[in-house]
């Protein structure tokens, strides 16, 4: 294994891993209602940690909806689990800010489904983590999250759902600037022979109408299809989203998926003082029995989604794509372009095509 994939498979460990209190704390049972009608039990556990305030939420009822705000240091996790083993966490951390604000909804329904949504909005902090994740009966599991260092995130909500043969984790950003700021997107199956991940990060950046969305799907075959994307991108079907854009100093976005039959393949994308504005997105996919595909740029088009024109200028743009089957490359596509003005591409693929391997 190399280090490169070590590495990954540690990063997506991390990302779906529970967060752990570093110290014991008070344990309450309390019964939690509100005008809605929302009720159930839940447990609150509490401690302080390095300046951070841990609040960890797991509900055990019907369903819980609160509101909360502040500013400071803030840390807190909701979780809900249903009778079946269907589990949704989503939750967030919070360093120095001016002020935050934002609500969550746990939602189990018995043998079917377990659902957590959370929205945020968080003005000035240092450092702001949020995160969404979604573990099936079945053990496939799918997260995103952000992290975004000196700057602002507004307009922000995830959710994570899971069920029987579905596990989905989406992040949804009306705004966010820094001086850092990176999302993250991956799926796999319980045995962890089936990958898929997706990375964005920004320089000195922002980001305006953007979607992560990691999902893993078993379907009637048996076979279990994931895929890892980010972009402005219709998440539903029918939905239409609204124009998205991504600048920076430096944008980078790569991608690694493996299936159990020992197909890989991996993108990425480096942009110099540049910005795309449209509907686009990049990522990897893959389908356990039959194939994987790494994207570096394309048009949602190009998988049925959403048309649109995409306007893309850049001082230096750098992008390869590359699929192999066990040792072997099958395909592979690499593009350089300086000075970069396009505002007419409006369908297909990026500066690198994808690569795909198929059995």
């Amino acid at each position: 294994m190399t280090l490169v994939k070590r590495s990954i498979m540690v990063s997506f460990v991390l990302l779906l891993s529970l967060i752990t209190l570093a110290c014991g704390g008070p344990k309450i049972t309390v019964n939690t209602g509100d005008a809605s009608g929302c009720s159930g039990f839940s447990e609150l556990l509490g401690a302080k940690i390095n300046d951070h305030i841990q609040e960890s939420i797991t509900l055990t009822g019907s369903c819980l909806s609160q509101f909360f705000k502040g500013s400071g240091d803030k840390a807190a996790t909701f979780s809900v689990t249903n009778t079946d083993g269907d589990r949704a966490k989503v939750g967030f951390k919070i360093k120095n800010s001016e002020s935050y604000s934002g609500s969550y909804t746990l939602s189990p329904k018995a043998a079917e489904y377990a659902q957590a949504t959370e929205k945020l909005d968080v003005r000035t902090a240092d450092s702001i983590h949020a995160f969404a994740k979604a573990v099936n009966r079945d053990g496939i599991a799918a997260g995103t999250s952000i992290d975004v260092t000196k700057g602002s995130l507004i307009g922000y909500s995830n959710l994570a759902y899971a069920t029987l043969g579905t596990a989905d984790a989406w992040q949804s950003i009306n705004s966010a600037w820094g001086e850092n700021i990176e999302l993250y997107a991956a799926a796999s199956d319980k045995s962890f022979k089936n990958f898929a991940d997706s990375s964005v990060m920004l320089d000195h950046g922002f980001l305006k109408n953007y979607r992560s969305e990691a999902n893993g799907l078993i379907l009637t075959d048996g076979t279990i299809d994931l895929y890892a994307i980010h972009g402005p991108f219709n998440i539903k079907d029918g939905e239409m989203n609204p124009i998205g854009k991504i600048y920076g100093e430096k944008i980078k976005s790569e991608g690694l998926t493996f299936n159990q039959n020992g197909l890989t393949a991996r993108y990425g994308v480096t942009i110099n003082y540049g910005s795309i504005e449209g509907r686009f997105d990049w990522g990897t996919e893959t389908k356990s029995n039959n194939w994987v595909m790494a994207a570096p740029l394309e048009s949602p088009l190009a998988w049925g989604g959403t048309d649109g024109e995409i306007k893309i200028y850049a001082a230096n743009i750098c992008s390869s794509s590359v699929a192999l089957d066990g040792g072997r490359v099958v395909s592979n596509d690499k593009a350089n372009a300086k000075w970069v003005s396009r505002d007419d591409w409006y369908q297909g693929y990026g500066f690198a095509k994808p690569s795909e391997a198929k059995l």
